[in-house]
């Protein structure tokens, strides 16, 4: 049987953002994501969070923050539901003006992931997250825009003049307001 990967963004999909997370003492969970991310697991997919994290190329934070900030989601996770597992973490730290092929939409992580996990389509995959480079970078990556979900949109997002929203409908992405949302709607 080929694995199948749930790739999740972090800050606004799984914990609230606060502009660049990375104070572990203050992290908070969305309302439901640990239930989301048990269904998630429930359902037969490999757990991934992959999340740019420019605090560190910006100098506001050391990558030690950051894993500490990850490592206090996987606690406040595991609390509220033992089965909300994330099995893999990958960053990408790069500043945006200083980009490599891991920072979204680039797809680095996406293939470091499936280096990972080499016994993956990504037919099966699905990617959810709060920014519309999220799901482009699922699409950039060949999983079907089916399997590509925005949730909590943010009309502020413009890019090349064209909303975050107005693009979503146009690739034909999911969107909804929270990962728990979508999953509680979907059958597998």
């Amino acid at each position: 049987m080929k694995d199948k990967i749930f790739f999740m963004d972090r800050d606004g999909t799984i914990n609230i953002d606060t502009d660049h997370v990375f104070d572990h003492k203050t992290v908070q969970l969305i309302p439901n994501v640990a239930k989301a991310v048990a269904l998630i697991k429930k359902a037969g997919f490999k757990t991934v969070v992959i999340s740019n994290q420019s605090c560190v190329g910006r100098n506001y934070a050391k990558i030690t923050q950051v894993d500490q900030t990850m490592n206090r989601v996987n606690e406040l996770l595991l609390k509220e539901d033992p089965e909300a597992v994330i099995d893999l973490v990958l960053y990408a730290p790069d500043h945006p003006d200083q980009a490599t092929n891991r920072r979204k939409p680039n797809v680095g992580m996406i293939q470091e992931a499936l280096n990972i996990f080499p016994n993956t389509e990504l037919e099966n995959c699905y990617f959810v997250g709060d920014k519309i480079t999220d799901p482009l970078t699922a699409l950039n990556a060949g999983i079907p825009a089916r399997n590509c979900i925005l949730v909590n949109p943010n009309d502020d997002q413009v890019l090349q003049s064209e909303t975050a929203l107005d693009k979503a409908k146009k690739h034909n992405f999911a969107i909804d307001s929270s990962l728990f949302s979508y999953i509680s709607k979907k059958t597998f």
